[in-house]
């Protein structure tokens, strides 16, 4: 690689290291030359360019396996919310069916018992709507506030 100055006027620049760090045409011209320290820095480059790949290759395996785990974690994530939708709406039913006064002979078939304790009239429908609409959580302060259902239920199994 030709110095700074060889380089300026088209000169031919040969360096001998074992003699001098400065190119031949340099000497003969008496000025400072940067040949050796141009070796230098270009080795120093290309083992900093190196270097610099070798991290990119082991960042970018870094981040393949994240986006795998990121992949896996967003799959469960939407199964759990699948099966704890499937469990609230099973919960709610139970709820709606123990409100109604419905009771399950052995069987799981419902009887069509009317609870005397229910009052049917304007608005029950829209409270069991609301009632229907309550996350998991909600629904089992409700429980809890009531004093653990009627009949002894636990609001724990309605979530």
């Amino acid at each position: 690689m030709p110095c700074s100055n060889c380089h300026r006027h088209g000169h031919h620049c040969v360096i001998d290291l074992d003699i001098s760090s400065s190119c031949s045409e340099c000497i003969r011209r008496k000025v400072a030359c940067d040949g050796g320290d141009i070796s230098a820095r270009l080795f120093n480059a290309m083992k900093e360019s190196r270097r610099l790949e070798d991290e990119e290759d082991a960042v970018m395996k870094d981040f393949a396996e994240l986006q795998s785990r990121l992949t896996r974690i967003r799959e469960q994530r939407r199964h759990l919310r699948k099966r704890q939708k499937e469990l609230f709406d099973r919960g709610m039913s139970d709820l709606s069916k123990e409100i109604r006064g419905e009771s399950s002979n052995s069987n799981g078939e419902s009887s069509g018992v009317i609870n005397d304790e229910v009052v049917a009239g304007e608005g029950s429908d829209d409270w069991l709507r609301e009632l229907e609409s309550m996350s998991p959580g909600a629904l089992e302060r409700l429980a809890a506030s009531v004093g653990q259902g009627s009949d002894g239920a636990n609001p724990q199994s309605l979530s």
